[in-house]
């Protein structure tokens, strides 16, 4: 039975814990925070797509001759999030949230970045040659949350493991477990 106490008790504290740390951390991640897309690197296949070269244009080199002769509509690049701060940015516990409307003008944001990754795909209307800052919000990821729903899954079934055999016995002493058993013992005859 003391084991029993002892089991509530750590399964009330990790509660308390978890539900102050998730607002907490909740609250930090909400503050706008400066980074920049990192890595620009330009996505030939989809550059290609955007402005309808297909046939025109098949490799970087040609789209790289094609871009210094013409000017293009659309440039498509891929990029990875660098971040100013130092400890909020994307980990195992935080995913990345853009605002869209820090960009300027001549980006657009491909939603590739719905998951909270800190890499994906943007469009512009002129090419970039250096890094573009953008805001950004910090979310808890789902992840966190099962973690803590498995743990209370297991805190509750071992809490309640001896319960279940009280549950049983109480059955079998009602008169419905009577009437099954009888109703079993014909059934049996009746095919012996």
């Amino acid at each position: 039975m003391k084991i029993k106490k002892v089991l509530f008790n750590i399964y009330v504290s990790l509660v308390i814990i978890f539900i102050i740390s998730a607002i907490i951390l909740t609250i930090l991640g909400q503050k706008t925070r400066i980074g920049y897309f990192a890595n620009l690197d330009i996505n030939i296949r989809e550059t290609i797509d955007l402005n309808n070269l297909n046939g025109k244009v098949e490799n970087k080199e040609e789209l790289k001759n094609y871009m210094d002769n013409n000017t293009l509509k659309y440039y498509s690049y891929n990029y990875g999030i660098g971040y100013e701060d130092k400890i909020f940015r994307h980990t195992d516990l935080y995913g990345v949230k853009f605002d869209t409307n820090s960009l300027p003008d001549y980006i657009t944001l491909n939603l590739y970045n719905n998951n909270g990754f800190p890499y994906g795909t943007l469009i512009s209307t002129k090419p970039l040659s250096e890094n573009v800052t953008v805001e950004y919000k910090l979310f808890i990821k789902v992840a966190i949350f099962n973690l803590f729903f498995w743990v209370s899954i297991i805190f509750f079934f071992l809490y309640f493991f001896d319960k279940r055999q009280k549950v049983i016995d109480y059955i079998k002493t009602t008169k419905i477990h009577d009437l099954y058993k009888k109703k079993e013992h014909l059934i049996t005859k009746k095919f012996l």
